[in-house]
């Protein structure tokens, strides 16, 4: 893939694995698999990549794109990065129907966004928010337009993302198994398309 692309003057960059433990598991099992894939594998592809591309950009996951593996991770031998971390906070709010309570600080202060907005920080290493959102349609059906306090939780978390530099990319536009799509069957666009559109059309 890297030698097929190169050639390619409007290839940003590579992402190479999304959600590397997807399938979940024990925390010390994950743990494990993430210091193979941080220590291991992602030192060989990117051997393999820079060998065809100096220049495209890396999206990094860890095993885990949550706060768990952000508090302990280190960034990796390469100037070229992008470090993706996925944003899901309260889970009630965003996959349970929930509401939100409408304070921003909640967010801001939350475990989940500190952990990975900190290492940031602390490494001065700029960030991507490759996946966040709000569940639409569940077991009872779909909810549309989200409630206000639900659309209220999308515009904070782009804000948030907006405010701290963070490059963001809303999970999930088309159809989405598990019920977080922004389109109609017949392809009309849902109510939170008009929240994105607010940021990347301003």
């Amino acid at each position: 893939m890297a030698t097929r692309y190169s050639q390619f003057g409007n290839v940003i960059g590579f992402t190479p694995c999304h959600v590397p433990g997807h399938k979940g598991g024990k925390l010390s099992t994950l743990d494990y698999y993430q210091s193979i894939w941080h220590n291991t594998i992602i030192p060989e592809i990117l051997i393999v990549i820079r060998q065809q591309n100096s220049d495209a950009t890396i999206v990094y996951e860890p095993v885990l794109p949550y706060p768990q593996h952000f508090e302990t991770l280190t960034p990796i031998s390469d100037s070229n990065v992008y470090y993706s971390f996925n944003f899901y906070g309260p889970s009630s709010v965003t996959h349970k129907f929930g509401e939100y309570s409408g304070v921003k600080s909640s967010l801001e202060y939350s475990y989940w966004w500190q952990s990975c907005v900190n290492f940031g920080n602390t490494y001065n290493v700029p960030l991507y928010c490759g996946e966040f959102g709000i569940e639409i349609r569940g077991e009872d059906g779909l909810q549309e337009p989200p409630s206000a306090s639900r659309q209220l939780w999308v515009q904070h978390a782009i804000e948030l993302f907006e405010e701290n530099n963070v490059h963001w990319a809303y999970w999930v536009y088309g159809y989405d198994r598990w019920g977080f799509d922004l389109l109609n069957a017949d392809g009309s666009e849902r109510a939170v398309v008009d929240i994105l559109k607010e940021f990347t059309l301003s």
